[in-house]
C-alpha cells in the first residue's frame, strides 16, 4: 500500500500568486497518483492550476483568483495492492499583523535608533521587510526607511537637531503591508560644543612630532578647527597652532631634542569650543648620524615623511626640507 511522505500540508497564498502543493509517495509497486477539488479530479485542462509529476511524487500548482480557489486539496495514490488519501489547505494568507515595543535609543542631534518586537502574526508567508516612517511633529509628510532584511533595528540619519519626530513602524510580506505600529515621538538633541577629540601620535621627521587627531561627538555641526597648544615642560608660554577641520592629524615643528611636551587640543565649532584634550611626548636625543647606515636609513625615512606633510601645505613643506638639508649637509658633503 503506499505511504505518503509529506508532512508539509497546509500552504498559504494569495489571490494571483502561485503556489506549488507536493505529495510524495513510496510504494511497491509504483503507485499512480491523482488529485481531486472536493469531488471532482484536477485535469491539465483545470483553470488555473498545472500538474507536474515524477515517479513517486506529484506537485499540484494553484493560482488561486478568488475565494472559491482556497480550500481543501486531496491526493490519491493508488496501486494494485490498495489506495490512499492525504488532504493539502490551501489558506489564504494575510499581511502581519503590527509591530510592537517600538523604542528610541542613541538619539543625538542628527541620529536615532528605532528598535521594535515583531509582529505577533507573519499572515503565513514569511515577513520580507519592515517599513519605518518618521516625520517632523505637525509634518504630514512621512519619510520612508526599510530594514535590512528582517533586521528589527534601524537607524534614522539625517535629523535636525532640537526637533520632535514622529515615528512608526509595519511589518511587509508577499501578501503586502501590515498595520502600523503605535505612534512613537521623540526629540533630537540640540547643538552643543564639540566633544574633546582623542589623540594619539608618533615621531616624525627630524625635530618633527605627527599628532593624530580622531573626532568624536561634533555636536550636531561639523567641526571648523581644532587649536593645538604645545610648549615643553620646562617653559610658561605656549606656542598655537590652529588645523582645519577637515585634518586628521597636526605637525609640531620644529621640537627640541631630549624635551618633554605638553598638549593641549580642542575642537571648535560654530557653537564654540570642547573641552581640552590633554597630551604629552617626549623628543629623545640628537641621533647619532656617524654610522653611514645609520645616515641612509635617516635619510631615506626622512624622504618618505616628507610625502606625508603634503597635507601640512607648502610652507611647512619647505621649513622641514630646510631643516633637512642644514641637518644632512654634512653626508651630502661626505659622499
Amino acid at each position: 500500500i503506499p505511504k505518503f511522505l509529506t508532512n508539509h500540508t497546509i500552504y498559504y497564498s494569495w489571490e494571483g500568486n502561485p503556489v506549488n502543493i507536493s505529495c510524495e509517495v513510496i510504494s511497491n509497486p509504483p503507485a499512480t497518483m491523482l488529485w481531486r477539488r472536493e469531488r471532482f479530479t484536477i485535469s491539465e485542462g483545470t483553470p488555473h492550476m498545472q500538474i507536474y509529476g515524477t515517479e513517486g511524487k506529484s506537485v499540484l500548482e494553484v493560482t488561486p483568483m478568488s475565494d472559491r480557489d482556497f480550500g481543501r486539496y486531496n491526493c490519491t495514490a493508488r496501486n494494485n495492492i490498495g489506495v490512499r488519501y492525504q488532504e493539502f489547505i490551501l489558506a489564504q494568507a494575510d499581511v502581519p499583523s503590527n509591530p510592537h515595543s517600538v523604542r528610541l535609543s542613541a538619539v543625538s542631534q542628527r541620529l536615532a535608533t528605532v528598535t521594535f518586537m515583531k509582529p505577533d502574526s507573519h499572515g503565513g508567508v514569511p515577513i520580507s521587510y519592515y517599513l519605518v516612517q518618521y516625520k517632523e511633529l505637525g509634518s504630514i509628510d512621512w519619510r520612508d526607511v526599510k530594514s535590512h532584511s528582517v533586521q528589527t533595528t534601524v537607524v534614522l540619519t539625517g535629523l535636525e537637531p532640537n526637533t520632535t519626530y514622529e515615528v512608526r513602524v509595519a511589518a511587509v510580506n508577499g501578501k503586502g503591508q501590515g498595520e502600523f505600529s503605535h505612534m512613537e515621538t521623540f526629540q533630537t538633541l540640540p547643538i552643543r560644543e564639540p566633544s574633546p577629540p582623542a589623540v594619539h601620535g608618533q615621531r616624525g621627521m627630524g625635530k618633527a612630532y605627527r599628532l593624530g587627531l580622531v573626532k568624536q561627538d561634533d555636536g550636531g555641526m561639523p567641526i571648523v578647527e581644532y587649536i593645538v597648544k604645545y610648549k615643553t615642560d620646562k617653559e610658561e608660554q605656549w606656542m598655537t597652532k590652529l588645523v582645519p577641520g577637515a585634518n586628521d592629524f597636526a605637525m609640531l615643528q620644529p621640537l627640541q631634542w631630549n624635551t618633554r611636551y605638553e598638549v593641549e587640543i580642542t575642537a571648535r565649532n560654530v557653537k564654540g569650543l570642547s573641552e581640552p584634550t590633554f597630551y604629552q611626548f617626549f623628543m629623545p636625543q640628537k641621533p647619532d648620524i656617524t654610522g653611514k647606515n645609520t645616515i641612509k636609513v635617516n635619510i631615506v625615512l626622512q624622504f618618505t615623511f616628507l610625502f606625508h606633510m603634503a597635507a601640512e601645505g607648502f610652507l611647512e613643506v619647505l621649513k622641514v626640507l630646510l631643516d633637512f638639508f642644514m641637518w644632512n649637509a654634512v653626508i651630502f658633503l661626505s659622499w
